[in-house]
C-alpha cells in the first residue's frame, strides 16, 4: 500500500501526536508499504528526507518552537498542506491518507483525497475534539465547528485513541461512527532500571524522585503538583521532583517552585530529546501527572513500561490507562487533598511503589506499536479496498457555506 500521514508535527517537533505518527509510520514502512509523512519543515530542517523508511515531505510553515505551536501557526500549516500539499506529494501516489489531528492536519487530508481520488481517515489526538479542555480550547472550538463537520462527515474512517475520547467525539457528531486504536509503548526502549528476571527497579534510594513530563501549559497543572508538595508532611522521607519539558508557563512555574520554598527539590530540566527519556525514567522513583484532561498520554504508558508507579488525575485518556491501587493510583481532579494523600503514599512507601511498578509493566508489556501498527495497517487496507466515501465537488470553502446553511 502506498499510505500518506498528515500531520503537523513530526519528531523532534511536537508531542505524543507526533511521537505515534513516526511509530506507526516506521512500522508500517519495515512491512513493506511506501509511507509519507506530511507535516511542518522547522529551522534547518531539509524539505524532503528519509527517516528509517518513511518519506518525509516537509512544508514551510510558521513555527517558533520545537515544543509548541500556536493557533496562528497551525493555521499556517493548514493552510500551506491546503496549498501547496498536493504537487508536493504527487509524486508519491498516495492511496489513502491518515490524518493525525483533524486540525490543523484535517484539511491538508481532505484537499490530497479530493485531489488524488482517495478516501482519508481522522485520528483523533484530543484537543482537536470539542468539548475537550474547555477551560483553554472553548473558543478555538467554537470557531472550527463548521470546518470539523465537514472533515468528520466526508472522512471514510474517524479513529480516537482513547473510548473516552471517542464518546466525547460521538456527542460532537453522533452521525459519525468512531472506533478506538490506543496508542502502544516500546517496551524495549522503555524498561525497569534494573530487570534481573522481574520488572522491579530494585531497592529504593534514600532519595525519593519524582518525575512528570509534558509541555508546560494549564492543561498539565504543574503548578498545582507543586502546590500539593509543599505540603507534604516533614516526616517524609526525603524526596524532590524533576520537571521535563518546556512551554509558556515554565518561568512562572520556577517563580512559584521559589515562592513556595521548593527550589531546592524541584529541578526543572526543559525540554528533553526523545532519545534521553528513557534514563530520566529509569532515574525516577514514581511518575506524577495531574493534568485536566488528556486523548491518550503517551508518557504514562512510556512510564509504566519503565516499571514506574504512577499517580494520575482521575481524567478521561489517564484513568483508561490505570487500574487504581492496581498498577497506579488515581486521585479526583477536584481534590487537592485526594493529590496530596496520594503523593504521600507513592513518596513514603517504597514497597507501594515497588508492588505497583512491577503490576505497571506487567500491563502494558502487550501494548506495543507493532499491535498498534497492526490496526492501522488493516483499517489502510480497509479504505483502499472499501473507498466508500472520498471527497468530491466543492471546494473546501464551499463546503464550509453549504455546511453554515
Amino acid at each position: 500500500m502506498r499510505i500518506l500521514f498528515a500531520n503537523y508535527e513530526y519528531p523532534p517537533l511536537g508531542g505524543g501526536g507526533g511521537n505515534a505518527t513516526r511509530e506507526i509510520a516506521r512500522r508500517l514502512a519495515a512491512r513493506g508499504h511506501a509511507v509519507a509523512v506530511l507535516t511542518t519543515r522547522f529551522r534547518g530542517q531539509s524539505s524532503e528526507e528519509t527517516d528509517e523508511g518513511v518519506r518525509l515531505i516537509r512544508l514551510k510553515a510558521p513555527r517558533r518552537t520545537v515544543h509548541q505551536c500556536s493557533p496562528l501557526e497551525m493555521l499556517g500549516f493548514m493552510l500551506a498542506g491546503v496549498a501547496r500539499g498536493p504537487a508536493r506529494v504527487q509524486a508519491f501516489r498516495p492511496e489513502a491518507v491518515l490524518a493525525f489531528f483533524a486540525m490543523p492536519s484535517g484539511p491538508a487530508a481532505w484537499r490530497m483525497a479530493r485531489a488524488f481520488r482517495i478516501p482519508y481517515a481522522l485520528c483523533l489526538r484530543g484537543g482537536d475534539v470539542p468539548g475537550f479542555y474547555v477551560e483553554k480550547l472553548a473558543g478555538l472550538h467554537r470557531i472550527s465547528k463548521p470546518a470539523l463537520r465537514v472533515l468528520w462527515r466526508d472522512a471514510a474512517s474517524i479513529v480516537a485513541n482513547s473510548a473516552g475520547l471517542a464518546q466525547l467525539a460521538r456527542t460532537f457528531e453522533p452521525r459519525c461512527p468512531v472506533e478506538v486504536i490506543p496508542n502502544g509503548v516500546d517496551v524495549q526502549r522503555f524498561r525497569p532500571a534494573k530487570d534481573e528476571g522481574s520488572p522491579a527497579a530494585g531497592p529504593p534510594s534514600d532519595k525519593v524522585t519524582l518525575l512528570t513530563a509534558g509541555r508546560l501549559t494549564p492543561q498539565k497543572a504543574v503548578d498545582r503538583l507543586l502546590r500539593c508538595l509543599a505540603t507534604m508532611p516533614a516526616d517524609l522521607p526525603p524526596w524532590r521532583l524533576r520537571v521535563a519539558g518546556d512551554g509558556p508557563l515554565r518561568g512562572e512555574l520556577e517563580a512559584e517552585a521559589r515562592r513556595l520554598g521548593l527550589a531546592q527539590r524541584v529541578e526543572f530540566l526543559g525540554w528533553q530529546p526523545k532519545e534521553g527519556m528513557p534514563a530520566l525514567y529509569r532515574e525516577a522513583d514514581a511518575f506524577v501527572l495531574v493534568s485536566t484532561g488528556e486523548g491518550s498520554p503517551n508518557v504514562v504508558l512510556e512510564a509504566k513500561a519503565s516499571g514506574l508507579a504512577v499517580l494520575a488525575t482521575r481524567v478521561r485518556g489517564s484513568e483508561e490507562l490505570i487500574e487504581d491501587g492496581v498498577d497506579g493510583l488515581l486521585a479526583n481532579l477536584s481534590e487537592d487533598s485526594a493529590i496530596r494523600g496520594a503523593l504521600e503514599r507513592l513518596i513514603g512507601d517504597a514497597e507501594l511503589r515497588r508492588r505497583l511498578g512491577v503490576a505497571a509493566r506487567r500491563s502494558v508489556e502487550r501494548r506495543s506499536w507493532d499491535s498498534v501498527a497492526d490496526a492501522y495497517e488493516a483499517l489502510c487496507r480497509r479504505l483502499i479496498n472499501n473507498p466508500t466515501r472520498i471527497p468530491r465537488g466543492l471546494g473546501f470553502l464551499g463546503h464550509l457555506c453549504r455546511s453554515g446553511r
